[in-house]
């Protein structure tokens, strides 16, 4: 029976090690479903984005503030459906009143928001 390195050789290689989720879903976080374009975004934090595009399309998302500041979110270059991930941002973007998310690129496209309230 092969054993584990270090001390304590009772468990086997073949024992569960317990995952962490790196980014733990907030409990009041909600799912948005977008079209390409320029579209409003509902007051929170934006947490994520789960892009869905044209097999090879490439696209620019960013969020457009209220007093017209724009933060990039991502740009996507080639993409591979069969690779279609959950983008979770590093720092959240708040979202204020009159946000906006704006999706540039290839048509045709979606795009689903996560966002915290």
């Amino acid at each position: 029976m092969a054993a584990r390195c270090g001390g304590d050789r009772s468990k086997t290689a073949l024992d569960p090690i317990p995952i962490k989720p790196t980014v733990p879903p907030p409990s009041k976080a909600r799912t948005v479903a977008l079209s390409c374009g320029d579209r409003p975004l509902p007051p929170g934090r934006l947490l994520a984005i789960k892009p869905s595009l044209a097999e090879g399309a490439s696209a620019g998302f960013s969020v457009i503030l209220p007093g017209g500041h724009q933060e990039i979110v991502a740009w996507i270059r080639d993409y591979e459906a069969d690779f279609a991930d959950t983008y979770w941002l590093e720092s959240p973007i708040l979202l204020r009143r009159g946000s906006r998310l704006r999706v540039e690129g290839d048509l045709p496209c979606r795009v689903e928001a996560t966002i915290d309230s």
